[in-house]
């Protein structure tokens, strides 16, 4: 089986040489080396991979395991789930920070400074083969963003679709509530940006239908 090494390392600003080294034991031997940049703390970014654990994407972004999450019904468990089915993810490179979700009714409450954010949910449909049947609300700095929202009734099955929201933060933390309507509301990833820092509208993956949002296949530009 394969056999995985994470190191963290704090760098200056500037060009860098990363060297690996691996020795073939017996057999074929593959080494596959990923590096990511953590946003730094008070830079207003935040990643997390929702359900799942550290990740770092095709584009060199570092996202954080699952945390900051709270019950929002003290009756409910809070479920982190992985998809029972090998399947891909369609339109995105990064099928395995889709492949997990946090399930149930749910709130993230943020830490991060007093500014001005875009918030970007990330979605896939895991498990259910038909509209209607998953049904939730979102709620953004107690606005309601997304009423009944139906994954697959707008991107169908294993598909990545996003959703962005501007908001206001006035009390050093950013809250995100999700309430279930029919079976559970989920979430894949989310991600934080300061306003017009990062352009948002130039998602990591390839045009899907939206009728809420516009759609664009180019990565993001991070200015440093």
């Amino acid at each position: 089986s394969p056999t995985y090494y994470e190191y963290a390392a704090d760098l200056a600003a500037g060009n860098h040489t990363v060297v690996m080294e691996y020795f073939e034991g017996f057999g074929n031997a593959l080494a596959k080396l990923s590096w990511a940049r953590r946003a730094a703390p008070g830079e207003g970014i935040i990643r997390i991979n929702a359900g799942g654990s550290a990740y770092a994407d095709s584009f060199n972004n570092f996202w954080e395991p699952d945390g900051y999450f709270t019950n929002a019904n003290a009756t409910a468990p809070i479920t982190a789930t992985q998809t029972e089915e090998a399947q891909p993810i369609w339109n995105t490179t990064d099928d395995p920070l889709y492949i997990n979700e946090h399930a149930t009714a749910f709130r993230y409450n943020l830490p991060i400074p007093n500014g001005n954010y875009t918030v970007r949910l990330h979605f896939a449909e895991l498990f259910f083969n038909s509209p209607g049947v998953r049904r939730f609300n979102v709620d953004v700095q107690g606005q309601r963003e997304l009423a009944g929202f139906d994954i697959y009734g707008q991107a169908g099955k294993a598909a990545l679709i996003t959703k962005s929201f501007d908001t206001t933060v006035t009390s050093a933390t950013l809250s995100i509530n999700f309430t279930k309507l029919f079976d559970n509301a989920v979430v894949q990833a989310l991600d934080v940006y300061p306003t017009g820092s990062v352009d948002l509208a130039a998602p990591t993956f390839a045009p899907i239908p939206q009728l809420e949002n516009r759609t664009y296949t180019t990565p993001p530009t991070v200015t440093l």
